[in-house]
């Protein structure tokens, strides 16, 4: 019990680091657009691009990183579900490698 409360934690920790990330690209994307179209001068236009460019990068890194954390997270959880880690235990469909990978729910 206090394996799977400590699993459960740990992935919504994974999934609020991702909300965040996301949240901060959308930041970097809105504040390059608005240098963009309130400031006309060359300095502006530099600064908005590099908002953006930040933005984009985090918007593509983001799910790259969770995938990262959570397949980690899932090898790690394996010798206490009963499967090895890999994609085939945890599609076997038992209650344990469900709650694992957090798809207990779904």
């Amino acid at each position: 019990m206090r394996d799977k409360l400590a699993l459960s934690r740990t992935l919504l920790a994974n999934e609020r680091t991702v909300l965040a990330y996301t949240r901060t690209a959308l930041t970097f994307v809105v504040a390059g657009l608005t240098f963009l179209q309130v400031f006309p001068s060359l300095i502006y236009t530099i600064i908005a691009i590099i908002f953006l460019v930040f933005g984009i990068i985090l918007f593509i890194i983001t799910p790259i990183r969770y995938r990262q954390i959570r397949s980690g997270i899932a090898d790690q959880c394996a010798p206490h579900c009963g499967g090895s880690g890999d994609a085939s235990s945890r599609e076997a469909g038992s209650e344990d490698a469900k709650a694992c990978t957090g798809d207990a729910g779904q």
